[in-house]
């Protein structure tokens, strides 16, 4: 079976998917998803993930929202899908909100065919 190796997963040439390894770098780093909060308090206020997502003009109904949490002295997380991109993303930021990194994961690949009916706003 030949594999090609997308950068996040691969694929046979038939297209079905063989492994996830983006998905386990998500999950190990955050948790699976939903068990992140709802809200994070980020220097003593508690902001919910629509208002962090307003301060990055990104409360759009493309972008739904999941979890998020803190990952240490100023250092945060939030996860969220990506409709238009269709994948699962999270942003990495600090205290002022300044995003410090990313991580997508192709939707397709994390859930196959169950993306297109599993959403619920």
């Amino acid at each position: 079976m030949d594999k090609k190796n997308d950068g996040l997963f691969f694929t046979t040439i038939e297209g079905a998917v063989v492994d996830f390894p983006g998905r386990k770098r998500m999950e190990d780093r955050y948790g699976e998803v939903g068990s992140g909060g709802a809200a994070i308090v980020v220097k003593g206020t508690a902001y919910p993930l629509k208002k962090i997502f307003s301060k990055w003009m990104m409360d759009v109904p493309e972008v739904w929202t999941i979890d998020g949490g803190i990952l240490g002295q100023d250092r945060y997380w939030v996860r969220f899908l990506d409709a238009d991109d269709r994948c699962m993303a999270v942003f990495e930021f600090d205290g002022e909100f300044e995003i410090l990194s990313e991580m997508r994961v192709d939707s397709m690949a994390w859930e196959g065919e169950d993306f297109f009916t599993s959403r619920t706003r």
